[in-house]
């Protein structure tokens, strides 16, 4: 999983998202940002499919539509169809799910979920 979380990471740079998994690693925070937080869904059925839900919590000091603005590339860049690569001799489908705004309960601060769906399948010997 190393290297998917690479690669995500690696795909929010190229659409100039400002993105750090776990928590922001920089003393004074640059606007907008998201961190990222990997968390497995409980598989459904035995065809070796793996799915995680990688969370982004999206920060911002400024209007919500210019936040919204960093969501819409994050949709473009990772989308529902078409979006597959190989890593790690495995199969990896990566895309947008859902966006939400969400209080923040900081005056002036505001805040968006994001989850991503990680499907990956490892290839057969």
């Amino acid at each position: 999983m190393r290297k998917v979380l690479k690669y995500v990471a690696s795909e929010m740079k190229a659409a100039q998202i400002n993105y750090h998994f776990q928590k922001y690693k920089t003393a004074d925070p640059v606007y907008p940002y998201f961190v990222g937080e990997l968390l497995p869904v409980i598989p459904v059925n035995e065809d070796g499919i793996k799915e995680y839900t990688l969370s982004l919590q999206g920060f911002h000091r400024g209007s919500i539509v210019e936040l919204l603005e960093e969501v819409e590339k994050i949709e473009e860049h990772f989308p529902a169809w078409g979006n597959s690569t190989v890593i790690d001799e495995q199969s990896v489908t990566i895309f947008f799910d859902t966006c939400q705004a969400i209080d923040s309960m900081v005056e002036g601060l505001e805040k968006v979920s994001v989850n991503l769906t990680i499907k990956t399948l490892k290839g057969r010997s």
